[in-house]
């Protein structure tokens, strides 16, 4: 068996709404595209990335309009958990798929490549 070596790293962005709910919750959306969509659509929802031998990195910028100051934790490892077949209940990398790289100083931006 020959191991698949990546061909590309691919950029997806991937914008995090944060707004205020009336009960004083907040409420998330996200918005999503690949870098090389040449309509540049934005797309709602789980973000679609098609097997193959192609890496992506997914940068995801924080826009907290819900007025509780939200930001990313500075370890990467720890702004999002990730596990392969159910919701994750604690750190992890979704089976040795996604590497954490990093968080902005202002913990407005998380980078990740799977």
């Amino acid at each position: 068996m020959s191991k698949t070596v990546p061909v590309n790293v691919k950029r997806i962005d991937v914008d995090i709404r944060a707004t205020c709910e009336a009960g004083g919750g907040v409420h998330f959306d996200s918005w999503w595209r690949h870098e090389d969509d040449p309509n540049g659509v934005w797309i709602s929802g789980p973000v679609d990335l098609p097997y193959g031998p192609d890496h992506y990195r997914l940068v995801f910028d924080l826009d907290d309009k819900s007025g509780h100051n939200l930001e990313f934790y500075s370890d990467p490892e720890k702004a999002m958990y990730v596990q392969v077949g159910s919701c994750p209940t604690g750190a992890g990398d979704g089976g040795g798929q996604i590497t954490f790289e990093s968080v902005n100083s202002t913990k407005q931006k998380l980078t990740i490549k799977d």
